[in-house]
């Protein structure tokens, strides 16, 4: 890969990581040269709380609820 582009990907998750919705767990970016996709998925503290799992989002916080402090 170009270093332009390993550059821009890297720009892109910094980008990411820092400003993405406070749920958001994934972002999968699917580019031909016909198209590009872009898909996301969220999930709650409610959600995560039903499963009985915890999970990180994008920004690497464990996702809570509203006051919720972590033990």
């Amino acid at each position: 890969m170009s270093p332009k582009i390993t550059k821009a990907i890297d720009a892109l998750v910094e980008v990411l990581r820092t400003d993405s919705p406070e749920h958001m767990v994934t972002f999968k970016l699917f580019v031909n040269c016909e198209e590009r996709s872009v898909k996301t998925s969220e999930r709650t503290p409610q959600q995560l709380k039903a499963a009985g799992i915890s999970m990180r989002n994008l920004r690497g916080e464990f996702i809570r609820e509203k006051g919720q402090t972590h033990e």
